[in-house]
């Protein structure tokens, strides 16, 4: 999301415009203080729309993507 800075403002544009509809949802998957694994996502109408996700790649080998995933449905 930050490796190059037009799409830094594209996401940076889209959680600003979800913050005013109150449509934003910033999930992360923890461990103590540890953050293993997030997902950017947008929620309307009672539809949630996946948009970007992410995971430390220290800890793939517990698929930290899917539990976050799995936990959120």
């Amino acid at each position: 999301m930050l490796s190059r800075p037009e799409t830094s403002a594209f996401y940076t544009g889209l959680a600003r415009w979800a913050v005013e509809r109150k449509a934003l949802r910033l999930s992360f998957l923890t461990v103590g203080e540890q953050r293993l694994a997030f997902q950017f996502g947008l929620e309307e109408g009672g539809v949630y729309y996946f948009v970007k996700g992410g995971y430390d790649p220290a800890f793939s080998r517990f698929a930290p993507a899917r539990l976050l995933l799995h936990d959120l449905l």
